[in-house]
């Protein structure tokens, strides 16, 4: 996400300028943050401010081969690792949309997981199935009725209709 900052700090720049007949070239060598750039989607709010910037903008992106001697590039390499060994930071991205998501989700599971280990209900499937998950352990639906007890027997059957739950064959 360095390269794509950095993309759309140099584009700020170029919008100051408040010219719309130059035309702006950028070279990277980042082919992510330029596939990001192309893609309809856009996962990242960087990305997707980066295209409003442009909207506005006469702009021609370059891809570069890193690493090869380029004194653009270089430059930008060299002063890219000058940076870390700075105490502060001067720019903060924020936390990422899939990070929260992955958060959220692991709370969800652990408020899952101690709902089942106190619940009073299916204690025989809490003996087959101590931890919640979202993988399926049993893909087979007749499995899946035999474990959990819902199966056309009449002994589950007779719990809903009321009826005798003796099965008339050995009578």
């Amino acid at each position: 996400m360095a390269e794509a900052y950095a993309i759309k700090c140099a584009l700020m720049e170029a919008q100051r300028l408040n010219d719309s007949t130059l035309l702006i070239h950028i070279f990277t060598y980042s082919m992510s943050v330029l596939k990001s750039l192309e893609a309809v989607n856009d996962r990242f709010q960087l990305i997707r401010d980066i295209k409003t910037i442009l909207q506005n903008l006469n702009c021609s992106f370059h891809w570069v081969k890193a690493h090869v001697g380029t004194y653009g590039n270089e430059r930008a390499d060299f002063l890219a690792k000058e940076a870390t060994f700075k105490e502060d930071v001067d720019v903060s991205l924020g936390i990422p949309k899939s990070l929260i998501n992955l958060k959220i989700r692991n709370q969800i599971l652990k408020l899952w997981q101690l709902r089942w280990e106190k619940s009073q209900q299916s204690r025989f499937t809490l003996g087959l199935f101590p931890t919640t998950d979202l993988r399926r352990c049993f893909g087979d639906f007749f499995i899946n009725q035999i474990l959990t007890g819902h199966v056309c027997f009449p002994a589950h059957q007779g719990r809903f209709s009321g009826k005798a739950t003796v099965c008339v064959i050995l009578i």
